[in-house]
């Protein structure tokens, strides 16, 4: 996992970017093969995420920080908490990704997309709570906050999708 955080910040929002393009080309897939394959991507992510935030850590201490967006102001004088920043951000986007196409097709846009960030919140507040149950080190609403940006990122790959399908010519 440590070979992920070392990435440059552009290669990250590059991949978040291009994974929400690339999902959005491959949306109109109805196949067996393209729902599996997101099913396990979502097994995969939960995983990651569960790994990332609570099993691959050792009990510490109990830290709680309830006013959101601290971290900018920690930030300012530790510029290397921008990276957790933008990690907590990557870290949901195959979730969003992944869970918003297992949704109903049938479903309209805008709920699949409510429904995938409310599952991240709620994913990202257990976390959280595990994290502080545990003593598994700092308990942040900014990691919920960024944790269901990430998510809403990668559901953004159902509008992605309805553009391409609306203004892409099909050749």
């Amino acid at each position: 996992m440590t070979f992920i955080y070392a990435l440059p910040l552009w290669f990250v929002a590059a991949a978040m970017a291009g994974s929400v393009i690339l999902w959005a080309g491959l949306h109109n897939r109805s196949g067996r093969r393209w729902k599996l394959f997101n099913a396990g991507l979502f097994i995969v992510s939960l995983l990651v995420i569960f790994f990332a935030t609570v099993l691959h850590r050792t009990p510490e201490s109990r830290s709680l920080i309830l006013t959101p967006f601290y971290s900018f102001q920690l930030a300012k004088e530790q510029p290397e908490l921008y990276r957790e920043v933008v990690m907590n951000v990557f870290l949901f986007v195959p979730f969003g990704l992944s869970f918003s196409a297992l949704l109903p097709a049938k479903w309209r846009c805008s709920l699949r997309i409510i429904l995938c960030c409310l599952s991240a919140f709620l994913l990202s507040s257990l976390v959280e709570y595990l994290q502080y149950r545990f003593c598994l080190g700092l308990t942040e609403v900014d990691d919920v906050i960024f944790n269901t940006l990430g998510a809403l990122i990668g559901a953004g790959q159902l509008i992605a999708a309805g553009f391409f399908a609306k203004h892409v010519k099909k050749y």
